[in-house]
């Protein structure tokens, strides 16, 4: 399958973001607006409405969720993260068997569909970084880890962990998906190495992963 044909987006290009879907799938055109430029913390938003944000973008009509449309990132959850910087996300899985979602940040809302059944594009058994941007000191992504994986821990290279829990989500599927999202803000430094551990219900580590182009 040739690049571009795995995905669709509405969402604008940005410069200097990182994104892939999959180990070996194709690259996403997800657009993730991140604003040095913007500074001092917003005013706190409201509570996310999963449905309303997914019934904006223009993939919801001809794409609707076949079951819950699940948030997986919450701002006001991402206490170590300044609001400018804040994401929100929410995915759903379609009446057609696409995955879909939708990426919110204060400078842009972006969202996506997968052209091809998502089942059939999940790699199984891997802490999977299924969509991700950064640049310098911020980190985000979207993943899917094993069925045993209860949460996520992401530390970057000056070693600040970031603990987010694994959301098992009956979308419609043949069987749940187990996803996490995480951000990481390092403040004055860069990210460096990324290091991430998928842990059990009894805190053993189970699945790793890494990624080293910040460092």
């Amino acid at each position: 399958m040739t690049s571009g044909e795995q995905f669709v987006t509405d969402a604008v290009p940005r410069p200097a973001l990182g994104r892939r879907i999959g180990r070996g799938f194709a690259a996403v055109a997800l657009a993730v607006a991140v604003t040095a430029a913007v500074t001092g913390d917003q005013a706190a938003r409201p509570a996310v409405d999963p449905l309303a944000i997914a019934a904006t973008t223009s993939f919801y009509p001809r794409q609707p969720p076949a079951g819950d449309v699940i948030l997986l990132a919450d701002p006001s959850t991402q206490h170590h993260v300044p609001q400018r910087l804040r994401v929100t996300f929410v995915v759903w899985y379609s009446t057609t068997g696409r995955l879909c979602g939708a990426y919110d940040d204060v400078t842009q809302r972006s969202s996506f569909c997968t052209k091809d059944n998502f089942v059939d594009l999940t790699p199984p058994g891997q802490l999977d970084h299924v969509m991700s941007a950064g640049i310098g000191n911020f980190f985000w992504c979207f993943g899917i880890v094993p069925p045993e994986v209860t949460s996520v821990t992401a530390v970057s290279g000056t070693g600040r962990p970031v603990t987010t829990r694994v959301r098992t989500a009956d979308l419609g599927a043949a069987a749940p998906f187990h996803f996490y999202a995480v951000t990481l803000y390092t403040g004055d430094q860069n990210l460096g190495m990324l290091r991430f551990e998928g842990t059990d219900a009894a805190g053993r580590v189970v699945v790793t992963g890494s990624i080293d182009k910040y460092a």
